[in-house]
């Protein structure tokens, strides 16, 4: 069906050829043909390098297309590397914490008046700084320097820590 109108076309043009070629001879239909064959010429070349950019378009395409896969497979691998990544931080952040913790249990040891005076200096601290507007991450560190705010009490003996008097010039 869809060659109809094609032959229809073609059965026009061929007798516009023989009407060119019957009313002004050789030069006539030569006249005649010349465009006819240019846009023929012009219009295959257009059609050949169409059909070269879409092999070359369908070629890009499936590489992309591999491009692609690879890239999800790659992301997949790094979400979990991403994911034990922030088990092991969260790992390493919990034992930074018990080892101020440890440390402050130390330092209020040594002096027993003390009980747990670290733990609540550190929670005061961190209300106030979350009152003030202290970011986060700076709330961590505020906590661990309150934990060992008396951390120069371990090298000062029992004695003078405990002395119910005024401390001596040399004691002091």
């Amino acid at each position: 069906q869809w060659l109809t109108v094609h032959h229809i076309v073609l059965c026009m043009l061929g007798m516009f050829l023989t009407v060119a070629y019957v009313t002004f001879g050789f030069f006539g239909l030569v006249t005649f043909i010349l465009p006819v064959a240019m846009m023929r010429f012009v219009e295959k070349q257009y059609i050949d390098r169409t059909r070269e950019h879409v092999l070359r378009l369908q070629q890009l395409n499936e590489q992309l297309s591999k491009k692609n896969a690879e890239t999800t497979r790659a992301s997949v691998v790094v979400q979990q590397l991403n994911q034990e990544l922030r088990y092991a931080n969260s790992s390493v952040a919990r034992l930074n914490d018990e080892l101020f913790e440890t440390l402050a249990k130390i330092i209020d040891t040594h002096d027993p008046s003390m009980s747990s005076h670290s733990t609540r200096v550190a929670r005061l601290a961190l209300a106030l700084g979350r009152r003030i507007g202290i970011p986060e991450m700076e709330l961590v560190g505020l906590r661990r320097a309150a934990l060992l705010h008396d951390i120069g009490k371990i090298g000062v003996s029992e004695a003078i820590l405990q002395k119910p008097a005024r401390l001596t010039a040399r004691e002091y």
